[in-house]
């Protein structure tokens, strides 16, 4: 699969290089950044009774650049993030295969009906939701990710209200481990995983304020260490509408069906949907409402039904603020294909409240509040999850931020071996050559 990932990548990078005489009169940048940052975590492992804590040192150097021409545009940020354990040296992460940390996509292309797009994450992502995690904690129950997508796409304009849009995707995952953490169950793992996408979407723009389309996706499924997790074929099947209602309010409605061919345990079909609506109150209040059944591929549980709601109100002057309430309900095929005798299921229900304030000049004020109540089956385990955080910055000169930061976690579950608190302190300085 690696093989087949450099090969795909390389083939791209060639098609650029013939257009490289653009690149004379291309806008390009380079902005090189570096931070560093000392924090004191007072629960590095998320222990309920064990508590270790720690001063760690963050050293962040990277760069960014960016560049526009007539047939090609890149965006791409490349860091590494090397830390270091004053008590715990065990922890330290400066191998190179844990500290590298990247964000970037290119375009072939751009504008033009025929167009190729590559994008690569290198970014840290939760192994498991059943069990404890922090975003500040670089390792527990979190893995390495490394994410490829490159897609050529073709639009055909056949009027000037129907188009269609053809396409291939390749779409390839692996994961590292990080630290000293390791895996409960070897089938807990992360499992790397490749697909093969093609596409058809067929769009009418039926008046100035209704639009629908249909659309067809096969993916072709391979994983990499299939521990339990089967090779599959999809095939989706869905039609869209879109509707603006006044000035303000807009819905979206998807609506379809999937149908799963695995290796070995047969077939599987259900529903897709999608909704949402969009209203804008005012000029500075936002409010809206979505709701989206899918199946999603997990970290290291397979395929899962997921079921997401959310309703938000966001608000935007001075003071910027988002307001969310959410839903989620996943259930994991795993070793059962039929989803209605899943072998595990994650529910939660909660909300978050994320506020930024421009105090002075050059000081902002930022506040994170966020709670979440989990069940977990078959455990029949229950988790009230809370989250508090703020933060203020100082942009001391033109290029330099400094950034003062406190953060507090709580998992109170109604298994005591699975509670924790942590509180993490942060003051971090960072520069950037260039905005």
């Amino acid at each position: 699969m690696k093989k087949t990932a450099i090969l795909i990548l390389i083939l791209f990078l060639t098609l650029s290089l013939f257009y490289f005489p653009t690149l004379a009169t291309a806008r390009m940048q380079f902005v090189p950044h570096f931070s560093v940052s000392e924090e004191y975590n007072d629960n590095i492992y998320l222990d309920r009774r064990d508590k270790e804590d720690d001063w760690i040192t963050s050293i962040d150097p990277g760069i960014s650049f960016f560049m526009q021409s007539s047939h090609l545009d890149v965006d791409l940020d490349y860091s590494w993030h090397l830390q270091y354990y004053k008590d715990n040296s065990d922890e330290n992460q400066t191998d190179f295969r844990e500290i590298q940390r990247a964000r970037g996509s290119a375009t072939l292309f751009p504008g033009d009906p025929f167009t190729v797009v590559a994008t690569a994450n290198v970014s840290t992502v939760v192994v498991d939701e059943r069990d404890a995690s922090a975003g500040e904690n670089s390792f527990v129950n979190r893995a390495l990710s490394y994410d490829l997508s490159i897609n050529p796409n073709y639009n055909w304009r056949i009027s000037s209200t129907f188009n269609a849009e053809l396409g291939y995707e390749y779409h390839y995952v692996t994961y590292q481990e990080l630290g000293s953490w390791s895996y409960v169950d070897k089938n807990d793992e992360p499992n790397d995983w490749q697909e093969h996408v093609v596409y058809v979407n067929l769009n009418k723009q039926v008046s100035l304020r209704t639009s629908c389309g249909i659309g067809y996706v096969f993916t072709n499924h391979k994983y990499d260490n299939n521990y339990e997790d089967e090779d599959f074929r999809r095939h989706d099947i869905f039609a869209t509408l879109g509707q603006k209602i006044g000035s303000r309010l807009t819905f979206n409605l998807k609506g379809g069906m999937s149908f799963f061919d695995f290796d070995e345990s047969g077939s599987y079909d259900g529903n897709l949907w999608g909704i949402g609506v969009d209203y804008e109150l005012s000029n500075r209040i936002d409010l809206g409402l979505t709701y989206n059944r899918d199946y999603v591929v997990s970290v290291s549980r397979g395929i899962s039904k997921s079921d997401v709601a959310r309703a938000f109100v966001n608000y935007h002057k001075r003071l910027n603020a988002n307001l969310e309430f959410f839903t989620t309900k996943s259930k994991y095929s795993e070793e059962n294909l039929e989803f209605k005798d899943y072998r595990s299921e994650d529910k939660s229900v909660g909300g978050r409240l994320n506020i930024s304030y421009p105090l002075y000049k050059r000081f902002t004020l930022n506040f994170d509040s966020n709670y979440a109540y989990w069940e977990f089956e078959p455990d029949n385990e229950k988790v009230d999850r809370y989250g508090l955080g703020c933060s203020i910055n100082y942009n001391f000169i033109r290029n330099f931020d400094i950034s003062l930061s406190y953060t507090y976690h709580i998992d109170d579950s109604d298994i005591d071996e699975n509670d924790y608190r942590n509180n993490i302190a942060l003051l971090s300085i960072g520069w950037r050559l260039g905005r």
